[in-house]
């Protein structure tokens, strides 16, 4: 279903199934392949998703930053950090 949406407004889609830590690898090292689709999730609970949106865990736009750089991953973090 993905592939098809994309392909309608031009992307040209290649599916392939990888294990979490390839990919992990992949986006996580240079030259930080992010040619790369994942469907993440933490369950129902939004919070769980803390280790992929916070700053400071490493997993954001921008890799290896420990702080928010822009003011939308700042309010991201505003929002994970409010108990």
């Amino acid at each position: 279903m993905i592939r098809k949406d994309l392909q309608r407004v031009g992307f040209k889609v290649h599916f392939q199934v990888m294990d979490f830590s390839s990919l992990i690898q992949k986006i996580d090292n240079p030259p930080y392949d992010w040619t790369r689709f994942a469907g993440l999730s933490g369950g129902v609970e939004p919070h769980f998703g803390k280790k992929v949106w916070h700053s400071s865990e490493g997993f954001t736009c921008v890799p290896k930053t420990k702080s928010a750089l822009d003011p939308w991953e700042a309010r991201i973090d505003s929002i994970f950090d409010a108990e």
